[in-house]
């Protein structure tokens, strides 16, 4: 069960530190483009992220890259793949097209905080955020995931 958050109540160094680049990346633009993104100055977020490429009408996703600890976590290197052939139950998958939905419509970062079974059988709790990104300056074409488990001492409300 997810939960939005404002960027200010989640705990998460990296997130914030992922966040204020993408924000100077912006360089006046509603949104950064996924080649101005500098994977040297996020090197700590990057086991954490994914980039996810974005199809609207019908909304689907397709991941481009799965970062290392993802993987690890959910036993399932799925870059080059779409969400809804994943094999994952329905309910999360639409809750991450809810996720993304909201993203698209406010044009903006989201945030927040969910619960989800991993690969060692346990349930844990992340924080995450979606960054849209856009190869036109308006368009979101794609957009950067970061899920933080390492701030997840938190109670989902």
């Amino acid at each position: 069960m997810y939960q939005f958050l404002e960027r200010d109540q989640l705990q998460s160094v990296d997130i914030d530190r992922l966040y204020r680049h993408w924000d100077a990346l912006r360089q006046g633009r509603a949104f950064p483009s996924k080649g101005d993104i500098d994977p040297t100055a996020i090197v700590s977020c990057l086991p954490f992220m994914s980039i996810a490429e974005i199809h609207q009408e019908p909304l689907r996703i397709r991941y481009r890259l799965v970062g290392t600890e993802i993987v690890r976590l959910r036993g399932v290197d799925f870059t080059w793949e779409w969400l809804h052939e994943l094999g994952w139950n329905q309910e999360t998958v639409a809750e991450f097209l809810t996720q993304y939905d909201t993203m698209l419509r406010k044009r903006k970062p989201i945030f927040g905080v969910d619960d989800i079974l991993w690969v060692d059988g346990r349930t844990r709790l992340y924080e995450w955020a979606l960054m849209p990104l856009s190869d036109d300056g308006n368009t979101i074409s794609h957009c950067l995931v970061i899920e933080d488990l390492r701030a997840s001492g938190r109670p989902l409300r």
